[in-house]
């Protein structure tokens, strides 16, 4: 009991390691447009050092639900137009990643580009790395069924690169 008490306080007295910043507003996200900044859980949990690192690209994607959606499962409307946000941005996502981390404008041989894409495509396989943040209904004026409003939609997606935009530009000097 004594030692529990003992490690309490001086984890009280030690000074924190991280200073915290604070994150952005939700309306301050939605700004995010080919932009580089924290990752998605430290912005949705407000917990960012001012040490942490700027390893994820944030894009807008608008798109709209699946026809089947739209026609004959209209409660689904709302998740096909996140899933296709996210299938049909990724193209665009990883391209504006490399876009923005090229900033020498360097003409990449063809043969470069597409190693480089495929490389951030195969790191953004995994969940936590690529997704969407946060998604809204385009349609959503004079709608009273909520199974109406997700027809279109525009999603703010992110993808991950170790070291953000100066480890990308790292890779594409290589």
């Amino acid at each position: 009991m004594i030692l529990y008490l003992a490690t309490a306080i001086l984890l009280y007295l030690l000074p924190d390691p991280c200073e915290k910043i604070p994150a952005p507003t939700k309306g301050q996200i939605w700004k995010f447009d080919f932009v580089w900044n924290y990752s998605p859980l430290k912005l949705r949990n407000n917990s960012i050092c001012g040490s942490d690192t700027q390893d994820f690209f944030y894009i807008k994607q608008r798109d709209r639900a699946s026809y089947i959606a739209m026609k004959k499962v209209k409660v689904t409307k709302e998740s096909s137009c996140k899933n296709n946000s996210l299938f049909n941005g990724k193209q665009k996502l990883f391209r504006g990643m490399l876009e923005s981390a090229n900033e020498g404008n360097i003409a990449l041989p063809l043969f470069k580009e597409k190693e480089i894409l495929t490389e951030i495509a195969l790191l953004n396989d995994k969940i936590e790395h690529a997704g969407t943040y946060d998604c809204t209904p385009l349609n959503t004026k004079g709608v009273t069924d909520p199974d109406d409003m997700w027809e279109t939609c525009e999603c703010i997606l992110y993808g991950f690169y170790t070291g953000g935009k100066m480890g990308l530009a790292e890779r594409i000097r290589k």
